[in-house]
């Protein structure tokens, strides 16, 4: 059945992440079961195992869940925006999601160090994340460099 914000599945799902992330956060990644998620969600066990195979898929889904606005700029298109509005955005758009995430991704970093399991994909996700910007920072300031600049070491000081 459909309701006014999406299905029944959506908001399920949305409530298990949620919760996930409120205790992936608390307890972190080794502290938090699935029925705590459960728990938090106000379902059943057996209802996040239909949503998410395994605590990992869902740590997974919540950060790309918490990353995608970052990976929505990274994917923009740029071109129609004038030099200096797009290096402030892309700037902004760093800073916005340091500020809404800053906790959560400190977290993140450390389970992932303290985690063999997770250590891989957080950091492959993270710091592929991290490329994609610093180049795309670096295109932005090449335009606005003078050629015998070097744009990737301008863009890093930013």
């Amino acid at each position: 059945m459909i309701l006014a914000g999406g299905t029944d599945k959506a908001r399920t799902q949305e409530s298990i992440l949620v919760a996930a992330t409120d205790l992936f956060v608390s307890n972190g990644y080794d502290g938090t079961t699935m029925r705590d998620i459960a728990e938090k969600a106000g379902v059943s066990r057996a209802t996040v195992f239909w949503h998410f195979s395994d605590k990992a898929s869902v740590f997974r889904e919540t950060l790309n869940r918490m990353l995608a606005p970052f990976r929505a700029s990274l994917e923009r298109s740029w071109d129609e925006v004038p030099l200096e509005e797009r290096l402030e955005a892309q700037l902004s758009v760093s800073e916005e999601f340091a500020v809404q995430h800053g906790k959560e991704i400190f977290a993140v970093i450390t389970w992932a160090l303290e985690s063999p399991p997770l250590r891989s994909m957080v950091l492959d996700t993270l710091l592929d994340l991290n490329q994609r910007f610093g180049g795309m920072l670096a295109e932005t300031v090449a335009e606005l460099l003078p050629e015998e600049h070097e744009p990737r070491l301008a863009a890093l000081a930013l």
